[in-house]
């Protein structure tokens, strides 16, 4: 024990030992002292009559010693409740802080299965703190670009699609991993119950992926693989899929309204159910000087 927790100690015994002094003052003073300074002996006074009189004025004391007992220790309840309730939101903050240590550390594994549960352990760190749920969606955003980002050597071959006024090349690329899968549902999740920034998956391979119901509002999704999506329900009011492979997606009841696309990159079967379809930008392949498509 060092020498500051036996102070401490001290202190609170000392402390202990001060108030019990003083309530067996107050106890006394109460019950003998006050009774024989309120009532006086007198001629005209018969020594019931006077022992009466003390004994109301003892039970008046000792009356207000148990209020006065019962406020303090009303306070000092509230003031150990107080108390409790701040070391255990310490200590909630602390052990948050570790499960999101942790979790940004799994999210940089090799090993898929690791990092699926870095995936899950993040967004179980979440809370009612806006700031936080903005920052964990961000992490999952970067997460996706990171591990779903489509080879150097496709999006040349897209961009030199682009430029010839072709429609982009087929990507041949697997279906997005389960653990971009898995992000994306997180994403979906945590979009549906917050107003977060829009998403940035430009270059990314999300082939087969479930959006449902997704708001991607306008996301950029500029030259990603979005082959066999589904994007049933999806809000994708104002997103930017130029350049994107839509091959084989899903679009039955998803809200098209300014979105900015190529002519030629949607067969009209593909947008027979969709909501907003006549506010759609549609823009033809244009070739500029660095070779970006207008």
């Amino acid at each position: 024990m060092t020498s500051r927790s036996k102070l401490r100690r001290l202190a609170v015994v000392a402390l202990w030992l001060t108030a019990a002094l003083l309530l067996l003052g107050a106890v006394a003073f109460v019950l003998v002292l006050l009774p024989a300074l309120l009532v006086l002996p007198e001629p005209r006074l018969e020594a019931r009559d006077r022992v009466a009189g003390q004994n109301g004025v003892r039970a008046a004391g000792v009356a207000a010693l148990v209020a006065l007992g019962g406020a303090a220790t009303a306070t000092y309840a509230a003031r150990t409740y107080g108390l409790n309730r701040h070391t255990y939101s310490l200590q909630v903050a602390g052990q948050q802080s570790d499960r999101y240590t942790k979790a940004i550390d799994q999210l940089g594994s090799e090993t898929v299965s690791v990092r699926i549960g870095g995936i899950y352990a993040l967004t179980q760190t979440l809370d009612s703190n806006e700031r936080h749920v903005a920052m964990v969606h961000h992490i999952l955003n970067l997460y996706v670009r990171n591990h779903a980002a489509l080879p150097a050597v496709q999006n040349t071959l897209q961009r030199k699609s682009a430029v010839a006024g072709r429609a982009p090349r087929p990507i041949l690329t697997e279906p997005a991993g389960l653990d971009v899968t898995i992000a994306l549902a997180e994403l979906r999740r945590m979009r549906a119950s917050s107003e977060l920034p829009r998403l940035d998956l430009r270059f990314t391979n999300l082939a087969g992926a479930d959006l449902t119901g997704m708001d991607l509002v306008d996301a950029r999704l500029n030259d990603a693989n979005l082959r066999d999506v589904v994007l049933n329900d999806a809000k994708l009011t104002g997103a930017d899929l130029r350049g994107a492979v839509l091959k084989d997606a899903h679009l039955f009841r998803t809200d098209v309204a300014d979105v900015r696309i190529w002519h030629g990159q949607l067969d009209d079967s593909q947008l027979t159910d969709v909501i907003g379809r006549e506010s759609m930008q549609q823009s033809h392949r244009l070739s500029g000087p660095d070779g970006q498509n207008g």
